[in-house]
């Protein structure tokens, strides 16, 4: 599937994280804007948004990893045309690929799919 973008990216100043099955992290609030995201910190201390779903309490403000997870946001502009690898309705967003072989997250409401309507948060 391709989809257009239908207002820019611009990804967080803050690197972004991965996470590997089975890894424990430090856990957080729900994020206000996204709520199936939770906030989560790594053992390096680097902190990032990841799917609440993913994770598995263990204790107090730590969690297991269920899944492997990389935080990366895609930059992009109005119009651009993108590949999508992998959605995540839930969570509300799209892994794409740019033209020039760049690879990240991008919201679900900033895209139409190419030859159809925009999509939907359900």
């Amino acid at each position: 599937m391709r989809v257009r973008m239908t207002s820019p990216h611009e990804p967080p100043e803050r690197p972004a994280i991965a996470v590997q099955r089975g890894q424990v992290v430090a856990v957080g609030a729900l994020d206000a804007t996204w709520p199936a995201f939770r906030w989560c910190i790594t053992a390096s201390g680097t902190g990032g948004w990841v799917p609440d779903r993913l994770l598995e309490r263990i204790s107090e403000g730590r969690a297991r990893v269920r899944s492997s997870y990389n935080t990366r946001e895609l930059a992009a502009t109005a119009g651009e045309i993108l590949d999508v690898l992998e959605e995540d309705r839930e969570s509300g967003w799209l892994r794409c690929q740019s033209a020039a072989g760049e690879m990240g997250w991008v919201p679900v409401t900033s895209t139409e799919t190419v030859g159809g309507a925009q999509h939907t948060d359900s």
